[in-house]
């Protein structure tokens, strides 16, 4: 058993941009976590301007970039990364699955790194059958030369480990952050010229195939509502904007549906919002849903997604079922809207694991009886 001073974790998660879900669980430790006792660093590719690097360094941590690399040059990754091992001491390899950064863990067992974490972070290993197949088999060795396996849910660490061991780590939160306000509320439908008699919808994500924001364009487009107009806030970035554009023409909705873009005040927007809706094809545990519960918003979610995301007011529902989905939207539109309902639900799930505060006390732990044990 080594005596622990400063233990040096390098942060596997391959982005270090804030609309990167995998890195904000990440930063959500690290703003809380003892900086006497740990520091993060984090290896990205290159990054966007919306991103962490200031508030990175300002806590303490180092950030090595490579500029340029193709999908799947491996050779490249293994190099830089042994660079930075072999410069450096580290005493956790961290790794966020899945990526091709996760040869990082293969390049930690070599240089005899002592713990060496691989994290799921998702419930499939890709998008499509094609893609499962080749990350499952490009993961075989990541599998093999980690010591340590954590999961965001029971359901992604059954997915990705099988019959390994491992420990479950909710996704993190800012709980206070996210709590409803209702100044912000009047400010952001101001903003979008969104009247007080508007059903506002809402969905947040990368705009991929994966998020499925075709279904919530039909689904708006199949909503009918007598006393309420309705719209739908579409927030995040990605390249299927054009083709969500050209969607939203296809069944005639252009004019109730706003592209967002990618917003630093997302949690503003939850108060602006009626109802979050995440169609998903695929989930680890999101935390869009977390964060919106924080702000007391009614949430319906794909069956695909895990249980475990659902602690106040939120539905299941399947994607081959859409009257569901109308009928749920048509109910949730017609109750009055109770704001001091919603400000409380700010402090139930304070009282859950996926608080920050929380989180940052099982990581320390459990970073700290890891090391220990090596």
């Amino acid at each position: 058993m080594r005596r622990i001073t400063l233990i040096r974790v390098l942060q596997l998660t391959d982005s270090i941009n804030r609309s990167d879900g995998r890195t904000q669980v990440v930063m959500n430790v690290y703003r809380r976590i003892d900086k006497s006792q740990f520091q993060f660093d984090f290896t990205t590719g290159k990054y966007h301007d919306d991103n962490f690097k200031d508030e990175i360094e300002a806590l303490g941590g180092k950030i090595y970039t490579l500029e340029e690399y193709e999908k799947f040059d491996f050779f490249k990754i293994r190099k830089f990364i042994n660079k930075i091992l072999t410069e450096n001491s580290y005493d956790i390899v961290h790794y966020h699955a899945s990526s091709i950064w996760g040869e990082g863990i293969k390049v930690a067992k070599r240089l005899n790194v002592p713990v060496r974490i691989m994290h799921a972070h998702n419930d499939v290993f890709g998008g499509d059958r094609m893609k499962s197949a080749r990350n499952y088999l490009f993961s075989l060795g990541i599998l093999r030369d980690a010591t340590d396996f954590f999961s965001c849910s029971n359901k992604a660490g059954n997915a990705i480990f099988g019959t390994r061991d491992f420990t479950v780590f909710h996704n993190a939160i800012d709980i206070e952050k996210f709590r409803f306000n209702s100044d912000k509320r009047k400010k952001i439908r101001q903003e979008f010229s969104i009247g007080d008699n508007v059903f506002l919808m809402g969905q947040v994500g990368r705009l991929s195939a994966e998020k499925n924001q075709e279904f919530s364009i039909k689904l708006l487009s199949k909503l009918k509502l007598k006393k309420k107009s309705i719209k739908l806030l579409i927030i995040g970035e990605g390249s299927r904007y054009d083709h969500l554009k050209e969607f939203t023409k296809k069944f005639g909705v252009e004019n109730n549906v706003i592209f967002t873009g990618q917003r630093t005040d997302v949690n503003d927007l939850y108060s602006a919002l009626d109802v979050l809706i995440l169609p998903s094809q695929f989930e680890g545990l999101p935390v869009t849903t977390i964060e919106a519960q924080s702000a007391g918003l009614p949430v319906l979610m794909s069956d695909n997604i895990t249980k475990e995301a659902g602690i106040i007011n939120c539905d299941f529902l399947s994607l081959d079922l859409m009257d569901s989905w109308i009928k749920k939207l048509t109910t949730l539109s017609s109750e009055m809207p109770d704001e001091t309902n919603r400000e409380k639900c700010g402090d139930k799930m304070d009282q859950t694991d996926y608080s920050d505060k929380r989180q940052v006390v099982l990581w320390n732990e459990m970073y700290k009886k890891l090391v220990k044990e090596r």
